[in-house]
């Protein structure tokens, strides 16, 4: 697999591991992760989200100051197609880092201050708050997303011959 990505800059690859490679294992190359598999504990599912979280970067880039140091990868993505499912173990993880914390939004803010959650609806890639995040992970989707869908324009038929239609 090493072999394969080599540097990071010549190629790109697309690396599939069917469960392997989720612990213990840093790719500086890896920037995003397709979570594909049904994980139900909140630790594994973070851990394997986390190794596309690990830093690339170059010390010395220019070979003239041994200070720089150059960010090759400023931001990492994990892409869920179980949106229910990922925002459930988002919550039940940020709940179980903050023990203490009383009010659950309170812990799932702390949370994605670090870990920010976006959704797609429709058109546009939108930011969950911790209230969002908790409404959907209990109820399968927020007032807010479930409200803008009523508002899209995509409900609304535009098209000339509907106007002329007859009953």
């Amino acid at each position: 697999m090493r072999e394969a990505i080599g540097s990071g800059f010549e190629t790109k690859t697309i690396t599939l591991s069917c469960g392997k490679l989720t612990t213990g294992v840093t790719v500086p190359q890896w920037s995003s992760i397709l979570m594909l598999r049904n994980l139900k504990s909140p630790e594994t599912y973070f851990q394997a989200a986390f190794r596309v979280q690990s830093p690339w970067s170059i010390k010395n880039p220019n070979g003239d100051n041994p200070n720089e140091e150059e960010i090759l990868k400023p931001v990492c993505f994990v892409f869920d197609f179980a949106p229910t499912r990922a925002l459930r173990q988002l919550s039940e993880y940020g709940i179980g880092l903050s023990p203490n914390e009383s009010n659950p939004e309170n812990a799932v803010k702390d949370l994605v201050s670090f870990l920010p959650v976006l959704a797609y609806d429709g058109a546009n890639m939108t930011q969950i708050d911790a209230g969002g995040i908790l409404d959907i992970a209990m109820a399968g989707t927020s007032a807010t997303l479930l409200a803008r869908k009523w508002e899209s324009a995509m409900l609304v038929n535009v098209d000339k011959r509907a106007e002329n239609a007859r009953p």
